[in-house]
């Protein structure tokens, strides 16, 4: 069998170093069981809430996130120990 990489070669120019590795989705390398949650987690190092669609800003700038929270839970305030930009 080729030998496989989770790197996609079309993106990383190893198509042309490694013509024999082929790419694979995360399902292969770690299947996930069929009761898991789908939980997508988008963190943004810098970001004015209040110039996103889901704040109500007049323009339209994040229409792929405002598509997203309205399907999902949408959380306004998060807290974390670590060190904010």
């Amino acid at each position: 069998p080729p030998k496989t990489s989770p790197i996609d070669p079309k993106l990383s120019g190893a198509a042309t170093c490694y013509p024999d590795i082929q790419p694979v989705t995360a399902a292969q390398i770690n299947p996930a069981p069929k009761n898991a949650a789908n939980i997508i987690l988008i963190t943004v190092d810098a970001f004015r809430w209040d110039h996103t669609t889901m704040a109500g800003y007049k323009r339209n700038t994040t229409p792929q996130l405002a598509k997203i929270s309205k399907k999902g839970a949408l959380f306004e305030a998060a807290y974390t120990p670590a060190a904010s930009t």
